[in-house]
């Protein structure tokens, strides 16, 4: 049996022999819809992402790939406000590259599986940097969908005064470093997005990024089970997130 007559199996198992019943309306397996859930989730994610909206972005992924993106937070600059915007998709974009399912065997969890799809996404994005002064930092929302706090002035900086009839007012000049800078830069990019959605008695979840490959080559992915077998090991570690 070949690796993708698997895949056809369990995919078909997924569909007619989870939920028992005849009478029981069956999951739906058809690629449009996921590549349109798709769609909404790659936006959302790297949207969120840039704007460090982790609330949102806790909503849409899997505890797989949170702390990664937390990691990639940790790294920028305080001073440096990211925003991404999505310019168009190439041809056919997006594209299911793999589509394969998985029985979760835990006690208490009949008519219980997951589903894992590789998304390929061919497209054109712009990446917007605004670096603050160093003394400013973002935090929370303005017109550009930030706020900065109040500065504090650097110890080894002088500043002047004159007086006004409202008191005194600071005349000290501008330099570079108090100047807010742009970059931008636009990029086409290829990224497989894996999209992940479990069954629970029955019931099936939304859709919720696990992570994103990163394949040599497009065979590589069809016949990887590395993300499934270890969604199931934390399935079967943890049957109390079954419950959650």
């Amino acid at each position: 049996m070949t690796v993708a007559d698997v895949a056809y199996y369990r995919r078909s198992r997924y569909k007619w022999w989870i939920k028992k019943g005849p009478w029981r309306a069956k999951p739906k397996l058809a690629r449009g819809p996921i590549k349109k859930d798709a769609k909404v989730l790659y936006e959302t994610l790297w949207k969120a992402f840039a704007q460090k909206d982790e609330e949102q972005l806790s909503e849409i992924c899997c505890s797989s790939i949170m702390e990664p993106l937390r990691g990639q937070w940790a790294a920028r600059p305080p001073n440096h406000v990211v925003s991404w915007k999505l310019e168009k998709h190439h041809l056919r974009s997006p594209r299911v590259v793999s589509n394969k399912a998985q029985d979760i065997a835990l006690a208490n969890f009949a008519e219980s599986a997951l589903r894992q799809v590789v998304i390929r996404f061919k497209t054109r994005q712009t990446i917007t940097t605004r670096i603050l002064p160093k003394d400013m930092r973002e935090d929370g929302e303005d017109g550009d969908g930030w706020v900065k706090n109040p500065v504090e002035r650097s110890a080894d900086k002088e500043y002047r005064y004159k007086w006004t009839p409202a008191g005194p007012k600071d005349v000290t000049e501008k330099s570079e470093e108090d100047e807010v800078k742009t970059t931008s830069k636009t990029v086409d990019v290829v990224e497989y997005m894996i999209v992940q959605r479990i069954m629970k008695r029955g019931v099936e979840g939304e859709w919720k990024v696990y992570g994103f490959a990163q394949p040599t080559t497009l065979e590589s992915i069809a016949e990887n089970d590395e993300h499934i077998r270890k969604s199931e090991a934390f399935m079967n570690a943890h049957p109390e997130f079954m419950d959650g």
